[in-house]
């Protein structure tokens, strides 16, 4: 049972280096979840009526991570500066390896602190209350996340509305 060419409304594609490809496709009566590795595919049909159309929003800042790396980074330009200075003598070459070592460690934190910091749009089931699938906020754009996340969200309230589903997962 193929859907129609009429049914497919909207499509969001996210991709990233490195993470699966998400491909969200809104449907007539349904969500259309497709997850792509370089191995392996699965797809799967969410019915709106399962889906709760008050969508939470999690932000995450690799703050951590960003101190870290800032505090390596001047230890590295402290220790740069105390091996120029005359105290140091014969130890020189050590106060550069220790600033060399610290200056790559605090990169490798401020490049783990910007993959941390992310933005996600989560969509929780109605009879669980369990997150169902989430969108990362930057994928494509946000622009065209947040209005995806619009025309689902209407999508939804007018499948509920339909089945008269309407406020009574609280209960």
């Amino acid at each position: 049972m193929y859907p129609s060419p009429k049914s497919l409304l909207m499509k969001l594609i996210q991709k990233a280096p490195f993470l699966p490809t998400f491909e969200f496709t809104v449907r007539d009566h349904s969500l259309h979840v497709k997850r792509s590795t370089r191995t392996a595919s699965h797809s799967v049909e969410v019915p709106f009526a399962d889906i709760n159309p008050l969508a939470a929003e999690h932000q995450n800042r690799g703050l951590g991570w960003y101190v870290i790396g800032a505090a390596l980074i001047a230890l590295g330009f402290g220790l740069l500066g105390l091996s120029y200075a005359v105290v140091a003598g014969d130890d020189s070459m050590g106060l550069w390896f220790g600033a060399f070592l610290a200056e790559i460690t605090g990169l490798v934190c401020l490049a783990e602190a910007k993959k941390e910091t992310f933005s996600h749009i989560v969509f929780n089931s109605i009879s669980t209350g369990r997150a169902l699938f989430h969108f990362h906020e930057t994928l494509p754009t946000p622009v065209h996340v947040r209005e995806f996340v619009e025309i689902l969200k209407e999508k939804i309230e007018a499948e509920t509305d339909e089945l008269g589903y309407r406020d009574h997962w609280r209960d």
